[in-house]
């Protein structure tokens, strides 16, 4: 009977204290213990000699950075002066070494020395052939270290660059081979605008390709590039008169004619469109796009 009387007071004051903490539960949930001040205070403390240490680190990293700084430009001084003494100790190494080759290559013979050059300028154009650009690119450079007038040289290595999509170097080599060793060069003027039309300068490459035409004018692929060039810059009635020049060139060519019908189609010359495309379809009756070039042109 004691026991039983013990265990129900126990259970009595579980419920007493359960009903207690119940009513205060809300009160005990918002209590935020940071609002006890002296838990303000030491976390105030500790926020102070935090930011104390970190101003502190600041200042002797900028002190030292200082005192540094002139040590690091004397370093970096030393650094241009080194790189300078070793480019110009290469670029003396490389002069002595293409002299003892020139006064070597003077004492050949003339006929020694042109079948040289074109040896090498064959195993650089196969170089060029076989999409080893940088080879021949190299192997090029050897010629006209050589022989600095060999059009050939250059005319190559431009070729090479605009195969290897390097187009501002074969503009520059374009440049050179008209600007200094020969002006009439047809093939000189035609990778210029060929150069200049990868990089957008279409007024500046249809320019280029008139000189070639001019010195040249039986190339129907010049007149292709000039009309490409001229209907990039908007001027559709000279790219006509381009591509109806290189048709007349090339009047069985299915790309010439496939141009010449887009762009007849384009400027809204239906007599000409047909005439295109009477053409096309006798030179090349399998191509894909004649039903649509028919309904087009019935359209205008």
């Amino acid at each position: 009977m004691t026991l039983l009387l013990w265990v129900v007071l126990f259970l009595l004051c579980i419920a007493l204290i359960a009903g207690i903490f119940v009513r205060h539960f809300d009160q005990l949930a918002a209590f935020n213990i940071g609002s006890v001040p002296e838990i303000q205070e030491k976390s105030t403390k500790q926020q102070i000699v935090s930011k104390r240490i970190l101003r502190t680190m600041r200042e002797r990293s900028t002190r030292v950075a200082e005192r540094l700084a002139p040590i690091a430009r004397l370093w970096m001084r030393v650094q241009l002066a080194f790189r300078n003494f070793a480019n110009q100790t290469a670029d003396q190494y490389r002069h002595l070494e293409w002299k003892k080759q020139w006064q070597k290559w003077m004492t050949r013979s003339r006929h020694e020395r042109r079948a040289h050059l074109l040896k090498l300028l064959e195993e650089s154009d196969e170089l060029r052939r076989g999409g080893e650009y940088a080879d021949a690119e190299k192997r090029y450079v050897d010629i006209i270290s050589l022989d600095p007038k060999n059009v050939n040289a250059y005319l190559g290595l431009a070729k090479a660059y605009y195969l290897d999509e390097r187009w501002k170097d074969g503009e520059e080599t374009a440049r050179h081979i008209i600007e200094t060793l020969d002006p009439a060069s047809e093939l000189g003027w035609a990778f210029l605008g060929r150069h200049l039309k990868q990089q957008g300068k279409y007024v500046e490459a249809a320019a280029a390709f008139k000189q070639a035409l001019a010195i040249n004018p039986n190339m129907a692929k010049r007149w292709i590039d000039l009309g490409e060039c001229l209907r990039e810059g908007g001027g559709l009635a000279e790219a006509i008169v381009a591509y109806r020049t290189a048709a007349e060139h090339e009047p069985n060519n299915p790309r010439v004619l496939d141009l010449l019908l887009e762009i007849s189609i384009l400027s809204g010359d239906k007599r000409l469109a047909r005439e295109a495309f009477i053409k096309l379809q006798a030179a090349n009756p399998e191509n894909q796009k004649l039903g649509d070039w028919e309904a087009k042109i019935r359209e205008m």
